[in-house]
């Protein structure tokens, strides 16, 4: 079982996006699909980089309401690694935004999409290609490949290698930090999905602290 993914954030699709949220304007609504078969990689690890996506266009949530479904049952893990199926989860963002994952390591083929909404207009981003629409419906911008087909999963691990290996750097205290919140965000979702409440990511990092 593959522990990492191709981090969507370095992909070409959003990669070629260029400052869209200039048409957007601030996120309202943030929604990541990340669909694909255990044997590529982890359910949790999926959902690590749904999170890791949402949080480049938005704070850390206030609170995660998270659903498990599929082989497991009602029976949640309480750990992220003995996550499958398929979990959901909805985050209340701060200034009344909301933000939507949709995970699975059940889903067949890969699938990853970033659905971004704002007063200006919408954004929607594949693994390969993205869309700008402006408040009309307009398509304002798009990618060049846009007919392109889907990558294939391992075909997107060798780009990222590569990019990796071309482009190597340190990560910065930004993108620490956005790994943690992340990875509190997963942890919210485990719980939630666990409790039937919704969960507040915050207060697990600070639990961590004490």
């Amino acid at each position: 079982q593959r522990l990492s993914i191709p981090n969507f954030l370095r992909g070409t699709g959003w990669s070629s996006a260029a400052d869209p949220l200039e048409v957007t304007g601030a996120p309202q609504l943030v929604s990541v699909i990340s669909f694909g078969h255990a044997d590529d990689c982890s359910l949790a690890v999926r959902l690590m980089d749904a999170w890791r996506t949402v949080l480049s266009l938005s704070n850390m949530p206030e609170s995660i309401d998270a659903s498990l479904a599929g082989p497991l049952g009602a029976s949640v893990p309480q750990s992220l690694f003995g996550l499958t199926g398929h979990i959901a989860g909805h985050a209340r963002l701060s200034g009344g935004g909301a933000a939507m994952v949709q995970v699975s390591d059940c889903g067949a083929s890969h699938l990853r999409q970033l659905h971004v909404v704002g007063k200006g207009g919408r954004l929607v981003v594949d693994d390969v290609n993205y869309q700008l629409f402006d408040v009309q419906g307009n398509v304002t911008d798009q990618s060049t490949e846009i007919d392109a087909k889907p990558r294939r999963f391992i075909d997107l691990v060798v780009e990222d290698w590569q990019q990796s290996i071309r482009l190597p750097k340190a990560a910065t205290p930004l993108e620490l930090e956005v790994e943690q919140s992340a990875l509190a965000c997963c942890l919210a979702s485990l719980l939630s999905a666990r409790t039937g409440e919704p969960e507040s990511p915050a207060k697990l990092i600070e639990m961590q602290k004490v």
